[in-house]
């Protein structure tokens, strides 16, 4: 089984069904499942009649909106790894670019004809001249009816895209991503915030990343739910348009980092021009970055009186090497839990909850228990041992959902995802590098990066 399978049922069982719905101010677009698979298709057809072949790389530069989805779904139709780019004429950004280009060695770029005449007026400018040799396919001139060619539907061990790492530290590394990695993982983020084909999706994260692109975008086809999609710029503008999407849509389940919470917060004092009821909302997950635990408590303050239940807040964690979602807070029968540890006990790799007498604290929240079929272990990341309960140490994860390594990267992927601990030949492991502990109902918190 794999997505490709699983939307060709779809389109048997439910064709007209709205899958993605787009919306960009006044103007509603929208894809059922039958409309996706044929535009899938076109795409597809068109790579391969193009030369393009099983397995070559394909950098999707595509702003926010259906084209970003067709594209994306052509690859895998075709059989092609995709690599999703961050879409912008900056100049750093188009030099991140040609890096991932040529990293991938990909053959074709998929754009539309306001990217491609961009860069053909930055390459230079950005010294990135492997772009100026690539092949790029305009999506706005690909016809629906070019899927005359028969499609070999991908294998789970086959690779369906790379998805680079935000680079912040270090050059960004492409994650290689299996199919069969992809339904591993939807299927433990299915059960944990339970979305099902009544579920009702609202996002304004960018396809180009992880959690936009495989937490909705992906997850929506997957259990047979509904995506509201916005593009990142519109929230960027006006942060409410995002909870007022949710309030107009009936949405049930919600994503964004820490930061975009923080956003509304802030903007909160026009909440008396608008019309909001969040009452729809049974998941709204916190995750991509350290989350604040007096985040949570101000947007609950806030948003109550516009029918949020704070029960919904499901904080998470997750990255790209595990293909995205690692865990998450599951019950929604109480409040989130926060842990207030005392900072003396961190510097000597400890969580010992905070005493009245305390002079230094932290918060730090529950990011719930680790799934069905995956493994989760605290190990010293320099004796590589594993730790006891509230002992910090590395987070190691293990799973049919962990991806198998860096795109031309053996060394560093050996070190990375094939680890093992002294005390046990059970592995290979997936070296997190992110520091934290488990509390004694076994769920997990984290303190920091184990580089910082």
């Amino acid at each position: 089984m794999t997505l490709v399978s699983i939307l060709k049922e779809h389109c048997k069982q439910k064709p007209n069904q709205i899958v993605y719905t787009f919306l960009e101010a006044d103007n509603v677009t929208t894809l059922t499942f039958a409309e996706l698979d044929q535009k899938a298709s076109s795409v597809a057809a068109n790579l391969l009649k193009q030369g393009a072949h099983k397995s070559d790389r394909i950098i999707i530069a595509l702003p926010q909106g259906l084209n970003y989805l067709t594209a994306f779904w052509g690859c895998l139709y075709a059989g092609l790894i995709a690599v999703p780019v961050l879409h912008s004429i900056n100049p750093n950004h188009i030099q991140r670019t040609a890096t991932i280009t040529q990293d991938t060695q990909a053959k074709f770029i998929l754009a539309n004809s306001k990217t491609i005449a961009a860069f053909a007026n930055i390459q230079n400018k950005a010294g990135s001249k492997i772009l100026t040799e690539m092949n790029y396919v305009d999506i706005e001139t690909i016809s629906n009816n070019e899927s005359t060619i028969l499609l070999e539907l991908p294998k789970p061990e086959d690779i369906a895209f790379l998805q680079y790492t935000s680079g912040s530290t270090s050059q960004p590394k492409g994650v290689i991503v299996k199919h069969k990695n992809l339904t591993a993982n939807l299927h433990l983020l299915t059960i944990a915030i339970e979305v099902n084909v009544n579920s009702r999706l609202v996002s304004w994260l960018p396809l180009f990343h992880d959690l936009g692109l495989i937490g909705k975008a992906l997850l929506v086809v997957f259990a047979g739910a509904q995506l509201f999609l916005m593009s990142p710029l519109n929230f960027i503008k006006n942060p409410l348009v995002w909870l007022e999407t949710i309030s107009k849509y009936q949405g049930t389940h919600s994503y964004a980092p820490n930061f975009a919470y923080d956003l509304c917060i802030a903007e909160s004092h026009q909440l008396s021009e608008r019309q909001l009821n969040l009452a729809s909302l049974q998941y709204l997950v916190n995750a991509a970055e350290p989350i604040r635990a007096d985040t949570l408590t101000r947007f609950n303050e806030i948003f109550k009186e516009y029918g949020f239940n704070p029960n919904a807040w499901t904080p998470g964690y997750g990255m790209a090497e595990a293909t995205l979602f690692i865990t998450c807070r599951a019950s929604k029968q109480s409040d989130v839990s926060i842990d207030t540890i005392d900072t003396d006990s961190l510097s000597l790799g400890q969580a010992v909850l905070a005493s009245k007498d305390s002079l230094k604290t932290k918060k730090i929240v529950n990011l719930g228990k680790f799934q069905i079929n995956q493994e989760l272990i605290i190990v010293n990341p320099e004796t590589l041992c594993t730790q006891a309960t509230r002992n910090i140490g590395e987070i190691w994860v293990k799973g049919a959902h962990i991806c198998e390594g860096y795109w031309n990267l053996p060394k560093l992927s050996n070190e990375t995802f094939f680890t093992y601990t002294k005390d046990s030949e059970n592995g290979p492991w997936l070296r997190t590098g992110d520091l934290g502990y488990l509390d004694e109902n076994g769920d997990l918190f984290i303190v920091s990066r184990y580089k910082d």
